[in-house]
């Protein structure tokens, strides 16, 4: 699991270009964990989700940020 944090955190950090943020949650009263990721170059979430597996949520949110930089245009 540490893992997965590290790999999320550093994607963040080395693309800080893109002024990702990042929040994870776990909402008690559903006993769900959250994860959603933002940046202002989306015009939507870049990841928000939830569910009750942490590790595959981590998982799929690194899979959906990589996706989301590496399919970037920037306009020139």
């Amino acid at each position: 699991m540490k893992k997965l944090l590290n790999e999320l955190k550093n994607i963040v950090e080395d693309n800080c270009k893109f002024e990702m943020q990042y929040q994870i949650n776990y909402v008690s009263n559903s006993k769900q964990w959250s994860i959603d990721v933002c940046s202002p170059y989306s015009e939507k979430w870049v990841y928000c989700e939830y569910g009750l597996d942490l590790k595959e949520l981590l998982e799929e949110c690194i899979k959906k940020v990589k996706e989301f930089i590496n399919n970037f245009k920037w306009e020139e």
